[in-house]
C-alpha cells in the first residue's frame, strides 16, 4: 500500500481519499485482531501494534524529501 508514496503523498490532502485508505487498513485490522466491527480505526491500531496508515505515509514522504535534497 505504501509503494510509490512520495509521488501521491499531496492526494492525502483530500478527505475522500485519506477515507479509502484509512477504510482499507481498518478491514486488515479488524481481520488480525479478530475484533467486532464496532471497535474504532485508532483502537485496531493500537492492538495491532501498527502505525495508521496516514501517518506512515507522511513519514515516508518526508524522509524521501530529506534523502533526495527536496
Amino acid at each position: 500500500m505504501l509503494y510509490g508514496t512520495p509521488a501521491w503523498k499531496s492526494v492525502l490532502k483530500r478527505h475522500c481519499y485519506k477515507a479509502k485508505l484509512i477504510r482499507i487498513q481498518r478491514f486488515i485490522n479488524l481481520k488480525m485482531a479478530k475484533a467486532y466491527r464496532t471497535v474504532s480505526n485508532k483502537a485496531l491500531c493500537i492492538i495491532n501494534g501498527i502505525t495508521p496508515i496516514n501517518i506512515k505515509i507522511e513519514e515516508i514522504g518526508k524522509l524521501y524529501e530529506i534523502t533526495k535534497g527536496g
